[in-house]
């Protein structure tokens, strides 16, 4: 059974992984957050079901604040450049 939980992403371990969804599908980035007392979180950055669409630009950044608002963090440093550069330097 599924229900909700509140993970404090300042304080949970979170790090990254590429998966593919599916045998024939291209990896796809997503979140992993584990926290004491709760089931660890697998978060989709680029969405399977909208053919690996990327979160919006404010959703990024929003969890980069959560993680760290410093931008210490790998992770968190890492969404606020996606965020702000999607396309990795292509212009």
């Amino acid at each position: 059974m599924r229900g909700k939980a509140h993970y404090d992403l300042s304080v949970a371990h979170v790090r990254a992984e590429s998966v593919a969804p599916s045998l024939s599908s291209r990896l796809l980035p997503r979140l992993i957050v584990e926290q004491p007392g709760h089931a660890p979180v697998r978060m989709w950055l680029r969405e399977p079901a909208r053919k690996g669409a990327l979160l919006p630009q404010k959703q990024l950044v929003a969890l980069a604040q959560a993680i760290d608002p410093t931008m210490q963090h790998p992770v968190a440093r890492r969404l606020h450049e996606l965020a702000a550069d999607p396309l990795g330097g292509i212009h």
